[in-house]
């Protein structure tokens, strides 16, 4: 079920589901977090959990571009919602330009990317 966060007044599209250690799933740019629902169906029969995460803009009202400063208040944003859910180190995966925001995400700590 899709749920909504709102973190430095963006909305964030999200859906978690199953049991186990985490995957965060995030979309390439203009796309929505369902993109990975066959993925994470199967991820959630192997025994994990998956967060699909929707960018603010997409699906998510208002519909309009987000105005990110820069790759790091993604990152930022994306550990509040990582925080959020009280998810302890999981994994991230991103596609085509995602994998530039899960590059940054992992090299950052909470404190450098806070929103």
């Amino acid at each position: 079920m899709l749920t909504t966060f709102t973190t430095n007044g963006r909305t964030y599209g999200v859906t978690d589901r199953g049991q186990g250690p985490a995957i965060v799933l995030y979309p390439s740019l203009g796309r929505p977090g369902r993109d990975f629902d066959d993925l994470a169906t199967s991820l959630n029969g192997a025994g994990f959990r998956t967060v699909t995460v929707t960018p603010p803009g997409f699906e998510t009202p208002p519909v309009e571009a987000p105005g990110w400063k820069d790759l790091f208040a993604i990152a930022g944003e994306l550990w509040s919602i990582v925080e959020h859910l009280g998810l302890e180190r999981p994994a991230v995966l991103g596609h085509a330009l995602a994998t530039a925001w899960r590059g940054v995400f992992q090299l950052c700590d909470r404190q450098r990317c806070r929103p």
